[in-house]
Order: structure tokens, then C-alpha cells, then sequence
């Protein structure tokens, strides 16, 4: 990957970079909020680290777009980036050392949500050569969620914070159709190996 690539020993502004983006595309996929909470993510006011291998990532009501507390859980590869990032690379960033900010400018500032999006956008597109948006997150979850589990719709209302479980249908009706006829499919194949099975008997 992108990081795997980068020699941790010898860090610059750069490299520093490239791992803030690679960080915000983790943590969009974990936990799919708008650009404008992403941007605005603070070591101290969001991030409960619970464990070695598990963190919760709290926005509160009043942050929320639709006034609903976010909260996401977030492990693996996506703590153990986050940890690279703010013991490496966010040091190189930082002007106000007293920041907590996750994702500053070069100068310290903290990145708007239109800035870190045109980051983000321009790192996935010199990584796989794909155009895709910050919001585009939200939706490819939903997606991803449902392929596998179709007709499942309220975790995915919880994942993406919807109030209302209209919301999440309005949005996602049929996108799951194709799987979930490949798992009908997958039935019927099961129930007829059972039956052949029996006749054998």
C-alpha cells in the first residue's frame, strides 16, 4: 500500500501527508460521516481509545448534520494507522504544538472539509486512478453493507446516522437486488444437494 511504501525511519512533509490521507480514507470506510465532522476530528473531544485494538470515534448531537450522535468503532489497521500517523507524521505538521487536531496543514492550521476533500480526492486518484468524493463514502458502506446482507436496513441506517429508516430505504432500494437473488440462489442449490443426498441414502 501507499504507506507500507514510505520509510517510517526517515519521515518528511510528504510522506506526512500521504498518511493523513490514507488515515482519513480508513477512517471514512469505519466510520462513514460528512466531510464537514471528518475535517473537523479532534484527538481529545472525539477518540476514546478503549483498547490496544479498538477506539470509538464520538461526535456529539450538536455536530450532526441531522442532530444524532456518532458513534463509531473503529480497530485493526485502522488504530494502528491512526497511531502511525499521530506518533509520526502529525508531529511534522504541526506549528501549534499544543493542537489537537487531526488533520492540520502543513502550517498547523486545521484543513477545511473542501481542502481535506481535495486531498483525499487526489490521493485515490493517483493510488487506483478512480474520481471519487468524499460523500461518495457514505454511500459505497451502504452499498457494501447491503451486497452482502440484503434487505438489511437498519444496521446500515445506524452505520450512516439516518433518523429516519425511510431515509436508508429511499436511498438503497434495489442496490442489494443482484445479491440478494445470488443468495436465493445459493438456497436453492444448498436444498437441492440436501435432497440428493437423502436419495442416495
Amino acid at each position: 500500500t501507499a504507506v507500507e511504501r514510505l520509510d517510517v525511519d526517515r519521515p518528511t512533509l510528504a510522506d506526512a501527508v500521504r498518511v493523513q490521507s490514507a488515515l482519513a480514507i480508513r477512517i471514512l470506510l469505519q466510520a462513514p460521516m460528512r466531510a464537514k465532522n471528518l475535517a473537523a476530528l479532534d484527538l481529545e473531544r472525539h477518540f476514546d481509545v478503549v483498547s490496544p485494538t479498538q477506539a470509538h470515534i464520538v461526535v456529539e448531537a450538536e455536530d450532526v448534520k441531522n442532530g444524532k450522535t456518532l458513534d463509531f468503532v473503529i480497530g485493526g489497521s485502522a488504530l494502528r494507522l491512526l497511531e502511525l500517523y499521530v506518533d509520526v507524521y502529525r508531529p511534522l505538521l504541526l506549528a501549534d504544538r499544543s493542537s489537537s487536531a487531526l488533520f492540520v496543514s502543513r502550517t498547523g492550521r486545521v484543513k477545511t472539509p473542501a481542502e481535506l476533500g481535495a486531498q483525499i480526492q487526489r490521493f485515490i486518484l493517483e493510488e487506483t486512478g478512480l474520481r471519487m468524493h468524499t460523500h461518495l463514502f457514505r454511500h459505497l458502506c451502504g452499498f457494501i453493507y447491503l451486497r452482502a446482507f440484503p434487505g438489511q436496513y437498519e444496521p446500515v441506517r445506524q452505520l450512516l446516522g439516518h433518523k429516519d429508516i425511510r431515509t436508508t430505504v429511499a436511498f438503497y432500494l434495489g442496490l442489494e437486488e443482484d445479491a440478494a437473488f445470488k443468495r436465493y440462489g445459493e438456497v436453492l442449490d444448498r436444498l437441492s444437494g440436501d435432497e440428493e443426498d437423502d436419495d442416495a441414502v
